[in-house]
């Protein structure tokens, strides 16, 4: 299955899965298997939304993936 990707204030030059718009997984594949492939870490840092949706650190592995689903990827964003 194909899912697409998103990357919001990351520097994509350094990231693993740089110039990807698009990811193709296994049927089943929940978000840790999306960062898995990119090549990042289970407990990566980024902030993950799916299809707009926030998906919490401790949800990501029970978080399936479904064809067409958005998957986008950011830092953390802090103000004052």
């Amino acid at each position: 299955m194909k899912i697409r990707l998103n990357f919001v204030a990351l520097d994509v030059d350094s990231f693993p899965g740089k110039g990807l718009h698009e990811l193709d997984l296994k049927e089943g594949a929940n978000v840790v298997d999306a960062l898995l492939a990119l090549g990042l870490e289970e407990d990566t840092f980024f902030l993950t939304l799916l299809n707009e949706s926030s998906v919490p650190r401790t949800l990501r592995n029970a978080t399936k993936l479904n064809e067409g689903d958005t998957l986008t990827l950011f830092y953390p964003i802090k103000g004052g």
